[in-house]
């Protein structure tokens, strides 16, 4: 591409889909301006993933995924966010990502849409599960409570000497799952979290623009309830580990409560702009293929780029871009609907 040729797309939101995204176009020479409303980079940010496709990674990034000096796998511990988004903004050419840039508009016109008097060629929405501009593309369908509130917990390995609950326990509808999460930097932490139903009227319903991965680490004063009933449903759990683990998380960690929130997008593409992400399906993290599916997202997107290139071919790009956008959207709130059930009461499984 010449300078006149070149497509410029935006992408708003700069966690990890979207940093994906802006990855899959810059790979193919595409100009790739990243608003992300957040003053500052999130490798410290998040929590875990237990689940990572890494050669999907590695096919959308063009290297190798390393950890610890090491090809990555799963058999090294569960990932932890900010590596990944590292990863991910290394990718990117400096000065790609506009940090503490809060885009609340992109103009009248869906074809050309307009950022601070910019038209770009295309728009990504990658601002995640509250996102302040979906309505371009999905009116004002908002987000369904799920039913439960997920205790995130986490905590520094060094405070659970010898620690051996790393899993996933039942107790009849309730969920707990603990991992052993290391850090490229040198920590080591054990995170998880407890899943309890909780009518809707007790929890409180994020903002617009809010981030499960940024947002849910403000500090929380744990109800006089919570200990008590993790003892009454998982004393028994892995030889009393899970127990030993959340206690020491109120003394030398943190638990602190998500609200757990399901979407799909019925549509994710009006005119040149795309939903991607959480701001397409938002969807419980007992699936585990939220992210994934932000990776799927942007795969497709490279794919369906790569095939027809150049201005002149873009609104084709998009269109072969979406079938398979919706598809993902549908799948994964579906699988959330499924995976939520067993968490809820037997007369509240029949609304899902």
């Amino acid at each position: 591409f010449n300078k006149k040729q070149t497509m410029q797309v935006a992408v708003i939101g700069g966690s990890l889909t979207g940093l994906a995204a802006a990855n899959a176009l810059h790979r193919l020479g595409i100009s790739v301006s990243v608003f992300e409303k957040f003053p500052a980079t999130f490798e410290r940010r998040g929590s875990s993933l237990g689940f990572v496709d890494v050669p999907l990674w590695e096919h959308l990034r063009g290297v190798k995924m390393m950890r610890f000096g090491r090809p990555a796998n799963r058999a090294q511990g569960a990932y932890f966010y900010g590596d990944l988004w590292q990863y991910l903004y290394e990718g990117l050419p400096k000065g790609c990502v506009h940090f503490n840039r809060t885009i609340n508009d992109l103009g009248s016109d869906k074809m050309r849409p307009t950022i601070d008097g910019v038209v770009y060629d295309a728009v990504i929405i990658a601002d995640g599960g509250w996102s302040s501009l979906r309505r371009y593309v999905n009116g004002n369908k908002e987000p369904e409570y799920s039913g439960y509130v997920i205790w995130r917990a986490k905590v520094a390995l060094q405070h659970l000497s010898g620690f051996r609950g790393e899993g996933a326990y039942n107790s009849g509808k309730y969920f707990v799952i603990a991992l052993n999460v290391p850090t490229c930097d040198g920590e080591h932490f054990v995170m998880g979290g407890v899943a309890i139903e909780t009518p809707e009227n007790e929890v409180i319903r994020p903002v617009e623009g809010a981030s499960r991965h940024t947002e849910i680490t403000e500090s929380t004063t744990l109800p006089d309830w919570f200990m008590p009933f993790i003892h009454r449903h998982f004393a028994h759990h892995a030889d009393g580990e899970i127990v030993r683990w959340l206690e020491t998380c109120t003394t030398k960690g943190k638990i602190t409560p998500q609200p757990l929130f399901e979407f799909m997008a019925e549509d994710v593409v009006a005119g040149r702009i795309l939903l991607m992400g959480d701001a397409a399906h938002m969807a419980s993290p007992r699936t585990a293929a939220g992210a994934h599916t932000g990776i799927l997202d942007a795969v497709a997107l490279m794919e369906a780029f790569k095939e027809y290139r150049g201005l002149d071919n873009i609104d084709k790009a998009i269109k072969a871009y979406e079938p398979g956008g919706k598809l993902r959207a549908e799948q994964l709130y579906k699988r959330s609907k499924e995976v939520s059930k067993p968490l809820l009461s037997t007369d509240k499984r029949g609304e899902l």
